[in-house]
């Protein structure tokens, strides 16, 4: 999204971080242009940088004031192929319950540099989907909970949050002092 981007851009130089590379776009299960839905609060309308956290690639029907962003898209592993990323270990997903699309487009990360993830998940994301992609790569799935990473066998399970860590089966000893038993 433009508006974050900006922010993001601008919150880079007052820090003075050359160490990141800011790119616009969105990773997805294809690559090609896509629309995203950015609402516009009518309340702050003269604003001209908006951060709503309901932006994204679906339409929200009860908002009067909608803007459509042209956005370019990339799958995970073509974008790590392209920028010869080198091994990733960690992702930091926050996508707005896209989880299913970006990791139908990182089957290479997932099998190949099988890094931990720290994703959001929300409750109307495709949760069944997601599970079955983590599943089929031996990861295992862990709520944030008060006192540390609790495993849970399915989103449907009693959580204390809606954030999550995916953790390859080889990685465990990796977070075993955080886990809760």
């Amino acid at each position: 999204m433009p508006d974050a981007f900006y922010y993001l851009k601008k919150n880079c130089m007052l820090n003075n971080v050359k160490n990141i590379k800011l790119e616009q776009l969105a990773l997805l299960d294809h690559s090609g242009q896509i629309t995203f839905h950015q609402p516009i609060n009518p309340k702050f309308k003269n604003i001209k940088h908006q951060l709503l956290s309901d932006s994204g690639l679906r339409t929200n029907d009860d908002r009067t004031s909608i803007k459509e962003v042209p956005v370019k898209a990339v799958t995970l592993d073509q974008y790590i192929k392209e920028n010869e990323t080198g091994l990733v270990d960690l992702i930091k997903m926050d996508v707005e319950t896209a989880e299913n699309l970006v990791l139908r487009g990182s089957a290479n990360l997932l099998s190949i540099h099988r890094p931990l993830i720290q994703s959001e998940v929300l409750p109307y994301a495709s949760v069944l989907e997601v599970e079955s992609l983590l599943f089929r790569n031996n990861y295992k799935i862990f709520n944030v909970a008060e006192n540390g990473l609790k495993q849970i066998a399915h989103f449907s399970d009693n959580i204390e949050s809606r954030d999550f860590y995916f953790v390859p089966e080889e990685k465990l000893s990796m977070i075993k002092d955080i886990m809760v038993i």
